[in-house]
């Protein structure tokens, strides 16, 4: 028999649960962090987003380095 689970999200800052909805947002150093959160809770952090979007730059993605032929061929 088939088994039904109901999932309810909440607001990590103000707890409710209208109109939730789970976030993931990457950090400094790389580490990505989900949050769920209402509309209400959401709108300054994507303010801020925004405002930091507009200010700030692009940084390039670092290469890959290759192997020099020398060291693939001792390989």
């Amino acid at each position: 028999m088939a088994e039904r689970i109901d999932v309810v999200l909440e607001c990590d800052f103000c707890e409710t649960q209208k109109k939730v909805e789970t976030h993931t947002h990457t950090m400094d150093g790389g580490e990505t962090i989900e949050v769920e959160s209402c509309p209400k809770c959401w709108k300054p952090f994507r303010e801020m987003n925004t405002r930091l979007r507009a200010a700030g730059r692009v940084v390039p993605k670092p290469k890959k380095k290759r192997k020099s032929r020398a060291l693939a061929k001792a390989s």
